[in-house]
């Protein structure tokens, strides 16, 4: 570099852009690196071209030729050398991803049908979130069911982006990029010390994967929905492949009585009981009882103790008993209301449930069953509780 005054002149002009210590310019200056003193103000305007005040390389260019050290294809030019000849490298040439190319930015125009998704599903989900908990009692996460209000459900609908251009161009803030011209950029990865020179389309590269896209949300469900998504959750054997908040404590959706859904408990052999839930449309299978070792299940003329191990485990899956509240149920009272007549219609859940209900309150002495009541209550059920037993089938 033989045009010392010339190159400490623009040095100075543009430290008054960004201040710099002396010595980080004369290192500059005397490194031999930068080809004229133009290169060496650019770089220097450059490396403090961040945050919101950051700008384009067109703005940069005008800004330069407004001083008058160069028109903007100069400008332009003497940016991409920089890049070519690696003296960016190491910088944190960062610009504020915000910033888009204009009305017609392409980028902008990529995102609109997915940004009006993302308004049209918040909209669908806040209608849901606004008609509250009796509707739409149920939250989910990957394998957890919550109830919507639980802390840790996190189901309140989330803002999208109030912009096309937030959407478009607010990606991850790790990202940092110097703008080369309008329709160029170089990428650094803020965890990395890598500047990937290659020339991309000004916003976001590689579409929405790193755009800051869609809000993740969180859907309310209905009793309905709810059960279908544990049905999902099922195995082949009937096990569970989902687990139930211990901090909201939501019931299983199939243990609530609904206007819906029927629940029935069907005797297949006297070694078999069966409780089915029937939707009008499909047959839920929800649990095969198999009857322990020397026991059998009865109804009609069959034994009493046939009868009293029936209305055990009938009473027991309808009230969700523990085993010390099982010894205080009046078996021979249920056989004989519900498992004498021969053959007998199908036992309905809700019939059982309220004459369960009916049994313990007209007998002040005997507590009821510890899950009866949330089960038979439904604003009781819906809400999160910690010391409730939880009850999944």
């Amino acid at each position: 570099m033989k045009e010392e005054g010339d190159s400490m002149e623009l040095c100075a002009v543009a430290r008054q852009m960004l201040p710099m210590p002396p010595e980080s310019v004369r290192w500059m200056f005397d490194s031999q690196k930068v080809p004229t003193p133009l290169h060496l103000a650019v770089l220097i305007r450059l490396s403090g071209n961040v945050g919101a005040s950051a700008k384009l390389t067109s703005e940069l260019a005008a800004e330069f030729e407004e001083i008058g050290w160069c028109d903007s294809p100069t400008y332009v030019r003497v940016t991409e050398e920089l890049i070519d000849l690696g003296l960016a490298d190491g910088m944190r040439l960062q610009v504020d991803p915000s910033l888009h190319t204009g009305d017609d930015c392409l980028t902008c125009l990529a995102h609109q049908d997915a940004f009006a998704a993302d308004w049209q599903r918040y909209r669908d989900l806040q209608h849901r979130w606004e008609h509250g908990r009796a509707e739409y009692p149920y939250a989910a996460s990957s394998a957890t069911l919550h109830l919507r209000d639980c802390t840790y459900a996190n189901a309140a609908p989330k803002q999208p982006r109030k912009t096309l251009r937030q959407f478009a161009h607010g990606n991850r803030p790790g990202q940092v990029r110097l703008v080369t011209d309008d329709d160029a950029a170089t990428i650094e990865d803020y965890y990395g010390s890598v500047i990937v020179v290659d020339r991309l389309p000004f916003g976001v590269p590689g579409g929405l994967d790193y755009a800051r896209g869609p809000v993740e949300q969180v859907e309310c469900m209905s009793i309905r929905e709810a059960r279908a998504w544990t049905v999902t959750r099922t195995g082949p054997h009937g096990g569970l492949r989902w687990k139930a908040c211990k901090v909201c404590r939501p019931y299983d959706p199939f243990v609530l009585d609904t206007a819906d859904i029927t629940v029935r408990y069907l005797l297949g052999t006297s070694t078999l009981l069966t409780v089915e839930a029937h939707d009008g449309h499909t047959v839920t299978q929800l649990r095969r009882i198999v009857a322990d070792r020397g026991v059998t299940f009865g109804r009609g003329a069959a034994s009493p103790a046939q009868l009293a191990a029936t209305a055990a485990v009938i009473m027991g899956d309808a009230a969700r008993v523990t085993v010390t509240e099982s010894a205080m149920l009046p078996l021979a009272d249920f056989a004989a209301a519900f498992l004498t007549a021969a053959p007998g219609p199908d036992i309905l859940r809700t019939d059982v449930r309220a004459w369960i209900r009916d049994w313990y309150r007209s007998r002040s002495d005997i507590p009821e069953p510890a899950a009866l009541a949330g089960l038979l209550d439904r604003d009781m059920a819906l809400q999160p509780d910690q010391s409730r037993v939880l009850v999944v089938r």
